[in-house]
C-alpha cells in the first residue's frame, strides 16, 4: 500500500501544475485535504491527466505505460484524431511508483479512469473470455460516446481496444486502486478476486461425513497372530562343545599346531611353497 500522506502530496503537486482549482484554499500539508484522495484522483481526469499506483519491476514500468498510451492513441485516432497528443510520467521517485499520464482528449481520459484502470486493477493476472473483454469495450466506447460509428469501424475499435486491454493484464505490473470505478461492476471484480486469493490460500476443512470403507474382500486367508516370544517350557537338548579349530570352519591348509600360523580365524592365508624337486641322477635305477 501507499502512505496517505505521500499520495496527498502528490495529488496535490499535480494538481498544482493542471488543476489549480482543486486544491482547497488554505491547503498547507498533508492531512489537509477534506474529502477522499481517490475523489480527487477522479477530478484529476476531467483535468487530462490519469493517476495511477502500481508496485513493478524497472523492467515491466515502460511496457506498462506504453500500453495505456497504445489505448490512448487508438481511441483517438479514429475519435479525436486532433489530439493524439499523449505523454506519461513519474510523479516522485519513491515506491510504489506513483504515474501520471497526460492526453489532450479528455473523454478519453475519463473513461480510462472509471474504466480501464479500475479493469485492470481487478482482473490483472487473470486470462477472461474475449466476450468479457468484448463487454467491457463496448461499456467504454458507450461511455465516449462512440456508438454512432459505422459497423465496421466500430468493430475494428472495440477489437483493437480489447487487445491492448488483455495486454495490459499480463504485463507483470501490479496495478493498485486509485481512481474510483465508473460502474460497480468493478469494484465487485475485485471483489471476488480478493475471496478467491483468500480461499486459495486456506485449505478446506476435512468433510464432516467420511464415507465408509468398502468391505474386504471374502477369500482373505485367516488373520494369524504373530508368533509370542516366550521362555522355553523345557531346556533344550545339550550340544556337544564345539572344538576351537573346526576343521569344517576353516581353510584346509590352516593348521592349528603350528606356532607359525596365522592366529586370526578365517583368514586366507596363503600356504608356504613347495621345494622344488632336486635333479635326477641318471646313473640311479
Amino acid at each position: 500500500m501507499i502512505d496517505n500522506s505521500r499520495l496527498e502530496n502528490s495529488l496535490i503537486h499535480v494538481a498544482r501544475r493542471y488543476a489549480p482549482a482543486l486544491i482547497p484554499p488554505g491547503w498547507q500539508k498533508p492531512g489537509d485535504y477534506p474529502g477522499a484522495l481517490p475523489d480527487l484522483a477522479h477530478s484529476l481526469a476531467a483535468y487530462n491527466v490519469l493517476l495511477m499506483l502500481a508496485d513493478a519491476p524497472q523492467a515491466s514500468v515502460k511496457a506498462w505505460t506504453d500500453g495505456y498510451q497504445a489505448f490512448y492513441q487508438a481511441m483517438c485516432s479514429v475519435l479525436f484524431p486532433s489530439y493524439m497528443r499523449v505523454a506519461a510520467f513519474y510523479v516522485d521517485q519513491q515506491e510504489p511508483l506513483i504515474v501520471a499520464l497526460y492526453g489532450e482528449a479528455t473523454p478519453v481520459i475519463v473513461a480510462m479512469a472509471g474504466f480501464v484502470a479500475p479493469y485492470v486493477v481487478a482482473r490483472q493476472g487473470t486470462h477472461p473470455l474475449d466476450l468479457e473483454i468484448l463487454g467491457m469495450m463496448d461499456m467504454i466506447l458507450d461511455e465516449i460516446e462512440a456508438t454512432d460509428l459505422p459497423r465496421e469501424d466500430y468493430r475494428r475499435l472495440r477489437d483493437s481496444g480489447a487487445a491492448i486491454l488483455r495486454q495490459l493484464l499480463n504485463e507483470g505490473v501490479r496495478q493498485l486502486p486509485l481512481t474510483p470505478s465508473a460502474r460497480p461492476i468493478f469494484d465487485q471484480m475485485a471483489a471476488e478476486r480478493a475471496t478467491d486469493e483468500v480461499l486459495r490460500a486456506v485449505p478446506p476443512p476435512p468433510p464432516e461425513d467420511l464415507p465408509e470403507p468398502p468391505p474386504l474382500p471374502p477369500d482373505l486367508p485367516e488373520y494369524l497372530p504373530p508368533p509370542s516370544i516366550t521362555a522355553p517350557t523345557s531346556a533344550p537338548e545339550a550340544q556337544p562343545a564345539r572344538r576351537r579349530f573346526d576343521p569344517d570352519a576353516v581353510p584346509i591348509f590352516f593348521n592349528p599346531n603350528n606356532p607359525n600360523a596365522n592366529p586370526q580365524r578365517g583368514t586366507n592365508v596363503p600356504p608356504p611353497p613347495v621345494p622344488p624337486l632336486p635333479p635326477r641322477d641318471p646313473q640311479r635305477p
